[in-house]
């Protein structure tokens, strides 16, 4: 059976086409020489790999085949009204970058020329691609009257080619570029590792952080290996999974297209968030990005590889609020609908509000949990369900007034002071606070700062255990060493 590999590039398809489309594709992996498919090489097309495919009537698919460990593979590049999937297919070629090993769509002779804007600036660059119509001889760069911006800034033509691997009309026309708008104007043009290699010189990335970035530095497939091999190779390194992605059955070339957008969350990550979600670490490790930036897609990507193939694991996914714990419910069920969603205990993923997820274990926990409760305040008690009202810390700031130092008398530094030093350290008298380590917290104190801090710290704990309250930040604490103690004791 026909192995099929989508390019992103051809998920990108409105609902009154996708229906078709994917009926093509799921008789084109059944058989490929299903009547009404029509998949027909091209003549004196650049790429003699190119296909066309029926969609209907007015849609054509443009395809490579590449043969290889005795199948046919069909990599699926995209969609188009029929005139214009003829004249794409006829020039799109399908290779191997001899620099990094990356596999690469392009259009054969993709010379854009370099226009000028209204300033001189040789920024917007043409989109009707390369050549002169009929005359078959790509235009000539016009040579920008600015400096080039990105010489200014230390990148070299024979840097880009060498180091990133970039084509050298890529590596041309972006040293012609004047500006990072117009740099991200020309990546814009291009797609996969090639477009997200632009897009980082445009914000000034080092060449070699792209390398590690865009995982360029892959292996590149064996020299003995045909052609073919080496296509099918190159297809599967991280950088390529971004753009392409291969299709293993029916369920999975479902999944990728029932979604108004196909799902390419689901599918084409970035090599670097394949990266996070698949590395191995040794603890802890915290991934910040702005928003945007995809860490959701990271956290349910890294979830889905934590359990799989293992029917034992038990992992934790959780947020801060109860509708974006159901989001991601919702999210890693169409992720991967053969993860198991459990309860805490039970072997798959927990999804749950870390409110929710604290509050689960306390209950469990019940009167077992005052080891942990004297382990982070430094006393025992076993009533920890309600919570601490924030007059409380005002009342002990409003008590040390008259010596503690202006720029310490606000609730913001305290509740903060508390949540991300004292709990953490499970930090329960002076002489600990003294010695602790506070690494960024960005304000300095000295020994007499400390003393003043924790008399503060020591009042909101003494009052909080006469009113048999406790905070969130304690009970997240209490709970985390209740669960270490649990496992401890080989409770799992």
């Amino acid at each position: 059976m026909p192995m099929i590999i989508l390019d992103k590039l051809a998920s990108k398809l409105d609902g009154s086409v996708r229906g078709k489309f994917m009926s093509f594709l799921q008789k084109l992996s059944q058989d490929d020489t299903t009547s009404g498919l029509h998949i027909e090489p091209m003549k004196n097309a650049v790429d003699p790999r190119v296909r066309t495919g029926r969609v209907d009537d007015f849609w054509r698919a443009v395809l490579f085949k590449i043969t290889g460990d005795g199948e046919p593979h069909y990599l699926v590049h995209g969609v188009w009204p029929h005139d214009e999937a003829i004249a794409k297919a006829m020039k799109v070629t399908l290779t191997v970058n001899p620099t990094n090993g990356q596999a690469m769509v392009r259009e054969a002779a993709q010379q854009i020329p370099i226009a000028k804007d209204t300033w001189g600036n040789a920024g917007q660059a043409r989109a009707d691609m390369s050549t002169d119509e009929g005359a078959g001889v790509a235009s000539a760069p016009v040579v920008p009257e600015l400096p080039s911006w990105l010489e200014t800034r230390g990148y070299h033509t024979e840097g880009l080619m060498k180091v990133l691997g970039l084509p050298e009309d890529v590596a041309t026309r972006a040293m012609a570029m004047t500006s990072d708008d117009a740099l991200l104007n020309l990546a814009e043009q291009e797609q996969g590792w090639l477009a997200a290699a632009l897009m980082e010189l445009a914000v000034g990335t080092s060449l070699q952080v792209i390398v590690e970035k865009l995982d360029l530095d892959a292996a590149k497939p064996a020299a003995n290996l045909s052609e073919d091999e080496q296509l099918i190779e190159a297809l599967q390194t991280t950088a390529a999974k971004e753009k392409f992605t291969f299709i293993k059955n029916q369920a999975a070339l479902k999944q990728v297209i029932e979604d108004g957008d196909f799902g390419q969350w689901r599918v084409f990550l970035h090599p670097e968030q394949r990266r996070y979600a698949t590395q191995s670490y040794n603890g802890p490790f915290r991934l910040t990005g702005a928003a945007g930036t995809g860490k959701t897609v990271v956290l349910l990507h890294r979830t889905r590889m934590l359990s799989e193939g293992n029917a034992e694991a038990r992992v934790v996914l959780t947020t801060f609020t109860r509708n974006l714990a159901d989001s991601l419910a919702e999210n890693l069920a169409s992720l991967d609908p053969g993860i198991t969603q459990c309860e805490l205990g039970e072997s798959g993923v927990v999804v749950a509000g870390v409110d929710a997820l604290v509050a689960r274990v306390l209950r469990e926990a019940g009167t077992r949990m005052s080891s942990a409760v004297e382990e982070v305040l430094g006393h025992a008690r076993t009533e920890v369900n309600t919570r601490t009202n924030k007059k409380v810390w005002s009342d002990a700031i409003d008590v040390a007034m008259a010596y503690l130092p202006e720029e310490l008398a606000n609730l913001a530094f305290f509740e903060s002071e508390y949540a991300t030093v004292v709990l953490p350290k499970r930090i329960t008298t002076l002489e600990q606070y003294l010695r602790v380590r506070r690494p960024g917290r960005g304000v300095a104190l000295s020994r007499e700062k400390r003393k003043a801090v924790w008399d503060v710290i020591a009042n909101y704990r003494a009052q909080a255990r006469v009113l048999g309250t406790i905070d969130f930040p304690e009970a997240a604490a209490i709970a985390a060493v209740w669960l270490e103690e649990r496992a401890n004791r080989g409770e799992g």
